[in-house]
């Protein structure tokens, strides 16, 4: 991909505020906190509307600028480090619901858009997109979907691309497209829109997203089981997902994050347990008669222990599970996050091995699974603080032969810069690579957006 070279740091800046304006642009000695893995940018514009983004990308594209996109910046440490980032491009003032049909399930919102503030406006009409990843208060509807970024209720509604109907598109060039329809039945040859989701902008600036929504549940209540071993929280799973209960979230963590989660939602610390999660969410009398099949469940998987918060307790004990990745960072900014997916059957397994692998290596382990659906997402924290690059890069090639053995991939979601230099973040490509390559080459051909941070250094 042939790119022009870069003009200077100050012409870079008067170009973009002619486009922005001086007030939506960071001055230049702030430029360094809007680093991507290490690269300061030339200059940082926060455009108002999707004129503006157009205008930006295009003068990029003119003068051979590369130009990383952000939101809120939760999930800016996930990917390869960019080869350039003249210009990080943050869509915090596109944060507009433009269109809501209640009557219709139906919602369009610009990508800057928090998801917390959303699901609030949603709730005003008993409705709200099923969606829940993590830093859920802070992340961007475009930041969800670039990313791929999913929570819990994964397990009983699926990932963003489930929910997600269409989305207005800015290419390299600045041209302005959309993909998919504002209806639930609309169908094309192609399904364009779901390969921007997990992108990292890569291809395509998104800047606007119409998603279907769902009522919210009339009742809701969270049960958690505890055991001593792995093997008998795997039991309890295949229990829970093989029998007629409907649980929105199948949550399953070891000691380590179990202690994590309960100090941050202040609860009495289980101790050394293991944990699953459950939640449920229907009707109150539905509700009421899933939470007593999953108590015997438990007993008969050999739970040592229930706990059975309020309302409140509940809704703190996922927001902590959901907010793991920023609990371990605050807890050792060494932190590795990794994301293993493997086949559900093998889910347990994964974590157990993960585990083994942390107490080999001295590291402690906390990890989180969404385990009916075979996503465990692990955190690995070098015992001295971030430690040494090449004995954790070591680390991480060993968890990814764990996942590759059990016939699954894993990708690094937050590591040191130093890092990502020696190990690939996201492992081997897949079949659908040959497909993004092509298309990237085709809406950018001149490598403006997000240069080497997707897969295969695309």
């Amino acid at each position: 991909m042939a790119s022009t070279p870069s003009i200077a740091e100050d012409e870079v800046r008067r170009g973009v505020v002619e486009i922005v304006g001086e007030k939506n642009v960071v001055p230049a000695p702030e430029g360094a906190a809007w680093a991507v893995d290490g690269r300061v940018p030339k200059a940082v514009a926060l455009p108002k509307g999707t004129k503006d983004v157009s205008a930006l990308l295009a003068f990029a594209n003119k003068n051979g600028l590369s130009v990383v996109p952000r939101g809120s910046g939760t999930k800016m440490e996930l990917g390869g480090p960019p080869k350039r980032a003249d210009v990080v491009l943050s869509l915090l003032h596109l944060n507009r619901v433009t269109e809501y049909e209640p009557a219709d399930l139906v919602v369009t919102a610009e990508a800057g858009l928090k998801l917390a503030d959303l699901q609030e406006t949603l709730a005003k009409k008993g409705q709200w997109l099923p969606l829940d990843p993590p830093y859920r208060d802070a992340t961007t509807l475009g930041g969800m979907v670039s990313s791929n970024s999913s929570g819990p209720l994964r397990y009983r509604f699926g990932p963003c691309r489930d929910w997600l109907l269409g989305v207005k598109v800015v290419t390299a060039s600045g041209e302005v497209v959309r993909f998919g329809g504002k209806v639930v039945k609309n169908v094309a040859a192609y399904d364009m829109k779901k390969l921007f989701v997990g992108s990292l902008g890569s291809i395509g600036v998104l800047v606007e997203l119409t998603f279907k929504l769902y009522p919210l549940p009339p009742a809701e209540q969270t049960f958690a089981a505890l055991f001593d071993k792995v093997k008998d929280v795997a039991g309890f799973v295949t229990r829970v997902i093989s029998s007629d209960l409907q649980p929105y979230a199948v949550e399953a963590l070891n000691p380590e994050a179990c202690g994590i989660v309960a100090a941050n939602a202040q609860l009495p610390t289980p101790g050394r347990s293991y944990a699953v999660v459950l939640s449920f969410g229907d009707v109150e009398e539905s509700v009421r008669k899933q939470f007593s099949a999953a108590q015997e469940l438990g007993r008969s998987a050999g739970a040592v222990e229930w706990v059975v918060p309020d309302g409140r307790d509940g809704n703190a004990i996922w927001n902590s599970i959901r907010d793991l990745p920023r609990l371990t960072h605050q807890m050792n900014p060494g932190t590795l996050a990794c994301k293993a997916v493997v086949p559900v059957s093998r889910s347990l397994d994964c974590c157990e091995a993960l585990e083994q692998l942390g107490a080999k290596r001295g590291m402690a382990c906390a990890f989180s699974s969404h385990a009916g659906n075979g996503v465990v997402s692990c955190y690995l924290s070098p015992s001295g603080g971030p430690g040494d690059a090449e004995f954790s890069a070591g680390a991480i090639r060993e968890a990814r032969e764990v996942a590759l053995g059990m016939g699954g991939t894993l990708v690094i979601e937050r590591a040191p810069s130093e890092l990502k230099e020696k190990v690939d973040v996201w492992g081997p490509t897949g079949s659908d690579f040959q497909l993004m390559r092509a298309l990237k080459e085709r809406l950018d051909p001149r490598g403006v957006l997000s240069p080497g941070r997707f897969i295969g250094g695309i």
